[in-house]
């Protein structure tokens, strides 16, 4: 599924799209896996408590700024 929004950063747009795959009659997705843009606390709590992912490990999202705390020069 897609859908277009009108954010201007990613990470309000997973939660509304993962709603409107969930109004839809197709089978939601059993995991997810997105960029940093989509990882927040509000997302990762909604995948945690609301989605119906069903699996094991059911989302790879990492959080924004893993990147830059994984070069040696972050501190």
């Amino acid at each position: 599924g897609y859908s277009v929004h009108q954010r201007p950063t990613d990470t309000r747009c997973l939660i509304p799209h993962l709603e409107l795959l969930r109004s839809w009659s197709l089978p939601f997705p059993k995991q997810l896996a997105a960029d940093a843009g989509y990882g927040s606390e509000p997302t990762y709590t909604y995948l945690l408590e609301e989605a119906p992912l069903q699996a094991e490990n059911p989302f790879l999202i990492p959080y924004n700024t893993l990147a830059a705390e994984t070069k040696p020069s972050f501190t």
